[in-house]
């Protein structure tokens, strides 16, 4: 990746994508390379950019989160690896931030830039939604306070990001997304409805 932000100012095409249609953004969203967002961005990156998901950089970004306590538990494998794409993650998250703080920090720079915290991927989940399935509270709050909507419906069965976030099993639930969701759509969100006629807190 670092090599095609150089190639840049030699003409090298910073959005051409992968057999996945995954951009260099989109892969350093993923890994949390906040620095390397910055420079791909600086020099013509596309932020609305769609893989074969259909999700965007953005969207990346915040399915990582799900999977950032995952890599911090697994870091002594990964440093035994000779996968050079798994030591390159590692280089990514280990110095200075936690892996979260600089995915934050990614999610933060794509949506200055101008990302759209609304898109739908190729599912039906929001980039919302997907953070309520995370539990990630802090990809939540970012989204929210940049003006994504909790009364989206996902068109399968009509849930709303609160929908998915109480929906998990007991021990999984996470308090703070769920009061964040609900500070956000206040009573309006409370009422919505899935396909079944339920509302999120009968999901429980």
């Amino acid at each position: 990746l670092g090599n095609r932000v150089k190639g840049a100012a030699l003409g090298v095409d910073v959005n051409a994508c992968d057999y996945s249609l995954m951009s260099p953004l989109h892969y350093a969203a993923m890994r949390g390379n906040d620095k390397l967002v910055v420079e791909l961005l600086k020099n013509g990156a596309n932020y609305e950019a769609r893989d074969i998901e259909d999700r965007t950089p953005l969207f990346s970004c915040v399915a990582s989160a799900f999977s950032a306590n995952v890599h911090t538990a697994a870091a002594p494998s990964i440093r035994q690896s000779n996968d050079p794409d798994a030591q390159d993650e590692e280089m990514d998250g280990a110095a200075g931030d936690t892996k979260i703080e600089k995915l934050i920090k990614c999610g933060e720079l794509l949506l200055k830039a101008g990302a759209d915290p609304d898109l739908f991927d190729q599912s039906g989940d929001s980039i919302l939604m997907t953070a309520s399935e995370s539990n990630c509270t802090e990809a939540i709050q970012l989204l929210l306070s940049n003006g994504a909507s909790s009364q989206l419906r996902r068109d399968s069965d009509r849930a709303t990001a609160l929908h998915l976030a109480c929906a998990r099993r007991a021990r999984e639930l996470c308090l703070p997304v769920i009061e964040s969701l609900v500070r956000s759509g206040g009573r309006a969100l409370l009422g919505m409805k899935n396909d079944k006629g339920e509302t999120a807190l009968l999901t429980v």
